[in-house]
């Protein structure tokens, strides 16, 4: 019985509109692989043509059906050799003549198992591929996913892909370091859906982007990195992959879904396109109280009630804010909380100051409470259920259970830590109109935290604050990384956020939303 599946990386030095010598190329470093015993042997994305082209007329003479030659070269190696191959191109359609920049996988007797086209494709000259694609395809170790590159950037296509059972994911990719390095977003990726995620990227220069720094990586379930390396020229790079029983592991995969609540995701498929047209935003179209500025300070060690109630009393709101949040870590227990409840609450009404607090309940399942300057407790937790949402507004002295509040110049979320696990929860509270995400939490592990802070890509702030970390984190502008202020000391994180960044939003909407919402 296999122990491990070794995989081959090909990280091609790819020379723009030189598709001859790229094959060639391409063609001896995929036979070396073979040779040296990869079963499974991926390569970059735009492998033969190169990355950048401004037109269709530009990327005709560069296209290939899947019977041209590159892909002819393919099967015969995987035919010879006994081996899987995925190739990324520009593919041609045989039938209709549409362009796609494609993912295609050979199986050991040279057939086609999986035909992937990219669904953030390039907009000059590729047709995007369809939402609810099959992208993967069965081997004796199980199921592996296909996504293309800049597919990995937004949660919710790693995450159909691991909620169709794949176990490993890869991406043939076009994506250099400098901004949002694709290394930690993939590592993300592997932690948020506890599967494998191997990325090839690629080397050599495009025709006005530099790859020499691209890294090649692949990341296990937890978040440990078996490979992260850069290669100017082409080279082939190895990832051995543990197997259990001859069979890539699922538990974590199985871990990390269970704890999905599909029910509660169902904003994640309205469209929300129509919004800006005719100039608009989510200002207008949910009627929310005009935007500025709020300020968020997450405090740290913070672990009596009496110092949270101290802190809340000297607690200063600058000027110039309409709004500031208080947050504090996670309590051990709710003893005493619901007493302290209606002594913060006098200390913050008719002030400009709310307050988020969290603790375990004697199940030891996280509750959130937030408190706003206009008297209101709302109440979270995760075993929050449909009988939750009938009490609505029902309960005594102003209290509801509810995930959204508005306040301020904001619409806030509330969730519990293992929910901002999730990307489902961030779209669907940035789709309707959220522009923060606040959370209590207990320890913060440093892989959670950036699993955290990656759900900004979704376009909403979150802020946390636990016992040993607080931070907040804003989305990113254009390419870059998100923005981050972190505390991993005693004290507080405190940033000035103005609401008018998050009242234009973009998403990534072609996706399977049947899987999403069905599959648990």
């Amino acid at each position: 019985m296999e122990k491990q599946l070794k995989i081959g990386l090909v990280h091609l030095d790819v020379r723009y509109k030189n598709p001859e010598l790229n094959r060639k190329t391409l063609l001896q470093l995929n036979e070396k692989a073979a040779q040296k015993g990869h079963q499974l042997i991926v390569n970059t994305e735009m492998a033969i043509p190169g990355y950048s082209f401004q037109s269709l007329e530009d990327i005709a003479p560069h296209v290939e059906t899947d019977s041209g030659p590159t892909m002819t070269g393919l099967q015969a190696i995987a035919q010879k050799y006994g081996v899987f191959i995925c190739l990324g191109f520009a593919e041609k359609d045989a039938e209709s003549g549409i362009y796609y920049n494609s993912a295609l996988v050979l199986d050991p007797g040279g057939n086609i198992v999986c035909r992937y086209h990219k669904i953030n494709a390039e907009t000059r000259w590729a047709c995007p591929g369809n939402g609810v694609q099959d992208n993967f395809f069965e081997t004796p170790w199980g199921r592996i996913g296909v996504l293309i590159c800049s597919d990995t950037y937004h949660g919710l296509m790693p995450r159909q892909t691991a909620l169709k059972g794949a176990d490993l994911i890869i991406a043939p990719a076009n994506w250099p370091r400098g901004g949002l390095d694709p290394a930690e977003l993939w590592r993300v990726r592997a932690l948020e859906n506890g599967v494998y995620m191997v990325g090839c990227n690629r080397g050599g220069r495009d025709r006005t982007m530099s790859c020499k720094n691209a890294p090649s990586c692949a990341f296990d379930p937890h978040g440990r990195t078996l490979l992260n390396r850069e290669s100017s020229s082409s080279a082939l790079m190895t990832v051995n992959i543990p197997l259990e029983k001859g069979r890539l592991a699922r538990t974590k995969r199985f871990e990390r879904l269970k704890q999905r609540h599909p029910e509660r995701y169902r904003p994640i498929y309205l469209d929300m396109r129509h919004v800006t047209y005719g100039g608009g935003d989510y200002t207008s179209y949910y009627d929310l109280a005009p935007p500025g500025l709020y300020e968020i300070s997450c405090y740290t060690q913070v672990a009596t009630l009496q110092s949270i109630l101290n802190i809340v009393q000297k607690h200063q709101i600058p000027e110039k804010s309409n709004l500031g949040v208080l947050l504090f870590p996670e309590l051990p227990h709710q003893k005493n909380v619901m007493a302290l409840l209606p002594v913060i609450k006098q200390q913050i009404q008719d002030s400009k100051k709310a307050v988020c607090l969290g603790f375990r309940d004697e199940a030891g399942a996280s509750r959130q409470i937030f408190m706003t300057p206009d008297g209101m407790v709302y109440h979270h937790g995760n075993n929050w259920t449909k009988e939750c949402i009938s009490k609505a507004n029902a309960l005594p002295g102003g209290d509801c259970y509810r995930t959204i509040v508005d306040m301020g110049p904001i619409r806030a979320g509330i969730c519990t830590p293992d929910e901002l696990t999730h990307p489902e929860v961030a779209v669907a509270h940035a789709k309707l109109g959220c522009d923060v995400l606040f959370s209590c939490a207990g320890h913060i592990e440093p892989s959670w935290q950036i699993v955290a802070a990656a759900k900004t890509l979704e376009r909403i702030n979150i802020a946390v604050a636990g016992h040993n970390m607080g931070f907040i984190c804003q989305p990113p502008e254009s390419h870059d990384r998100w923005k981050e202020n972190l505390n991993t000391a005693s004290g507080v994180c405190r940033a000035m956020l103005d609401s008018n960044e998050t009242r234009s939003k973009k998403f990534q909407d072609r996706l399977d939303f049947m899987t999403l919402l069905c599959q648990t």
